[in-house]
């Protein structure tokens, strides 16, 4: 297998960025493992608080949490998924994903004048 398909593989299933360290751009690689971890972190922290308020509201309008339904809670899950907050986050983080599986598999190690 050769490297530039090891990166592809290492930038598309394991997380970006790995592919382009790999390959020998760390300063590129680093900046997208760093891009991609604050996106996700900020995707899975505004999932988290716009679940829990949306869970809060329900329990207020219900009166107690054993009178809420698995059907409100599944809305509600399907309303936090549609958020756009939610929506635009995953777009960024998704988008930075492709760009680095596509670099991974274009670019060229840099030159080592002087090795």
């Amino acid at each position: 297998m050769g490297r530039t398909v090891f990166a592809i593989i290492l930038s598309a299933l394991i997380f970006p960025g790995l592919g382009q360290v790999y390959k020998g751009d760390v300063r590129k690689g680093v900046f997208l493992i760093l891009s991609a971890s604050l996106l996700l972190a900020v995707l899975v922290l505004s999932f988290l608080i716009l679940y829990s308020f949306g869970y809060s509201d329900l329990v207020a309008q219900t009166g107690n949490a054993e009178a809420v339904t698995p059907a409100q809670l599944q809305d509600l899950l399907g309303q936090t998924c549609r958020h756009p907050l939610v929506l635009f986050t995953l777009g960024l983080l998704l988008a930075t994903w492709v760009y680095g599986l596509v670099d991974a598999g274009r670019t060229t190690p840099p030159s080592r004048q002087g090795v």
